[in-house]
């Protein structure tokens, strides 16, 4: 069982995993910004368990939430952050975009895609994106 525990304010969150007890420090962001080391991943967490785990995690202390959208969660994602009282720009969200799950394998995919992920997730801003699983070179030339 996992048990994490953040007070408001604090630049440390407590995450217990069984006998061990973990203390984590916040680092700065890219954009001088505090973030958590610790993340939580939507792997197969899916509908109404799927919402619940989500939203306990987010509850529980965890701002880092990571996703997909080859998961099939996004919506899951946006709805527990919904159900929330966090503000979700308290949240650092990340998703993952891959050409060969897009219909529409062009460049127009990955800001059609984005726009998705953003309506999906209910939020304003994807804090990080990452390019999933390329198959070959101009899947990079692409993005």
């Amino acid at each position: 069982m996992i048990y994490c525990s953040h007070q408001p304010n604090s630049a440390r969150i407590n995450v217990r995993i069984g006998t061990y007890n973990i203390r984590l420090g916040v680092t700065d962001g890219m954009i001088g910004e505090e973030r958590y080391r610790l993340g939580f991943g939507t792997y197969s967490l899916t509908g109404d368990d799927g919402i619940e785990s989500i939203a306990t995690a987010i509850e529980a202390g965890y701002r880092h939430i990571d996703t997909a959208r080859l998961y099939g969660n996004e919506e899951e994602v946006g709805e527990a952050i919904e159900r929330t009282d966090v503000d979700p720009d308290e949240l650092f969200v990340a998703t993952k975009i891959a050409h060969f799950e897009e219909p529409d394998n062009s460049p127009s995919y990955v800001r059609s895609g984005v726009q998705e992920s953003l309506s999906k997730l209910g939020v304003n801003t994807i804090d990080l994106l990452y390019h999933h699983w390329p198959r070959n070179q101009r899947d990079i030339e692409t993005v």
